[in-house]
């Protein structure tokens, strides 16, 4: 597809860029698994979790997937479930010259997510040359060989570092999720259970621990894409600028979290606001690995708080904005004031707009000038009325309640 269209809810996609930043590096542990990436999911759906790593340049693993299961009275404390599955599938590694990382090994972190909604989490992987996918369900059944737990394999472009990672996000909100992906050349959007490529652009990378975000980046409430691109990858974009920080939209997508912490972020680390869970909630109990959450069922909800006038120089109302719901509000909307009850028939005043973005929790004051203001606004006889988002004009957004947008206070100054 071209770089300004794309299918996913038929929306036109939208680039926005942002300045430099140096992403710096994951810590990887070896542990004694002799593996580059290691996550855990409860694969198997039983409570426990299993163990999945990527193995990169290990001698009997240079590039392979391998899953174990904690089991106390297995020897070292975990039974092998997969030994080692080539990342490559059936892709070729002829693209990359004989002796570097792309050809030899390779494989960045593993991401977590249900990409062919069969309920059990699959492990997306890239190495070298490809990008692939694997059942959770076939890699924990023992009657699946090695190679049918391949759902997908696409072919990448990352042959010097050959480290780069993915990330899984429904997109289209029909309730199967994407997989975004970067190499060293495209920033590429798959359908997650055939692989089909859905969009692809020029984003020239270097391939090493990049990976794309699902995020919001804007706080209106809706999911956007987060890529990196590097001045100093191997190829170009016909020669135009591409170095830093790019954000994609398309109107429709998903809302999910303004947040995404770390690079090996999960999501019941960490609070909206930034706080680190005291207690937090597993990896493998929440949405899974590299993947933000969902919030499909979630939505702004605004209320109106703090009614009262202003009293020195000219005479205005003031009303506060309170963001009650979980997920971001955008900046714009409108906030009107009316003398009396506008359902009774009450006179509007005038109506401002909510000056940026509200976050969860976040609050935002607004203020209306009422010159020439009369005498039983003035002395309290009638009250003063606020309403939040009365949908005109209309917009995509809703919110989770609106029947709570309405407050009322006095207009009458001591």
């Amino acid at each position: 597809m071209g770089e300004d269209a794309i299918s996913l809810g038929g929306s036109k996609l939208v680039q926005i860029w942002f300045s430099f930043l140096d992403l710096g590096t994951e810590v990887l542990n070896s542990w004694d698994f002799s593996c580059s990436a290691a996550r855990m999911a409860d694969i198997d759906g039983d409570g426990a979790p299993e163990i999945v790593a990527v193995a990169s340049g290990v001698a009997d693993a240079p590039r392979h997937l391998r899953v174990w299961r904690l089991d106390p009275a297995a020897p070292g404390g975990a039974q092998i479930v997969r030994a080692a599955i080539d990342l490559r599938g059936a892709v070729s590694p002829a693209q990359c010259p004989l002796d570097s990382p792309g050809r030899t090994r390779g494989g960045g972190s593993p991401a977590i997510a249900d990409v062919d909604g069969d309920g059990h989490p699959d492990v997306i992987a890239a190495t070298g040359v490809a990008l692939s996918v694997f059942s959770g369900a076939a890699l924990v059944d023992p009657a699946v060989v090695d190679d049918l737990t391949l759902l997908w394999s696409r072919p990448v472009v990352q042959c010097r570092f050959a480290a780069t990672a993915a990330t899984a996000f429904d997109l289209d909100g029909d309730g199967d999720a994407e997989v975004v992906h970067a190499d060293e050349q495209a920033l590429t959007i798959h359908d997650g259970a055939a692989g089909e490529p859905l969009f692809a652009t020029c984003n020239p990378a270097i391939g090493l621990r990049e990976s794309p975000l699902v995020v919001d980046l804007d706080a209106d409430g809706f999911a956007d894409i987060l890529a990196v691109a590097s001045a100093f990858a191997a190829s170009s974009c016909g020669g135009a600028p591409a170095a830093g920080l790019r954000g994609f939209t398309a109107a429709g997508w998903p809302r999910t979290r303004a947040l995404w912490n770390q690079y090996a972020y999960t999501p019941g680390a960490v609070a909206d606001d930034g706080t680190i869970a005291t207690h937090p909630r597993s990896a493998w109990e929440v949405a899974g690995f590299r993947r933000n959450l969902q919030a499909e069922a979630s939505a702004p909800d605004l209320v109106i708080t703090g009614v009262a006038p202003r009293c020195v120089q000219a005479y205005a109302l003031r009303a506060e904005v309170v963001n009650l719901g979980q997920v971001s509000a955008p900046a714009g909307v409108p906030v009107s004031f009316f003398a009396g009850d506008p359902a009774q028939g009450g006179a509007l005043l005038g109506s401002v707009a909510t000056p940026h973005a509200l976050l969860p929790g976040a609050a935002a004051a607004v203020e209306l000038g009422v010159p020439g203001a009369s005498d039983d606004l003035l002395d309290g006889a009638t009250p003063v009325y606020v309403r939040v988002d009365d949908e005109a004009p209309a917009h995509a957004w809703r919110e989770c309640r609106a029947d709570n947008n309405l407050s009322s206070g006095s207009g009458r100054c001591p």
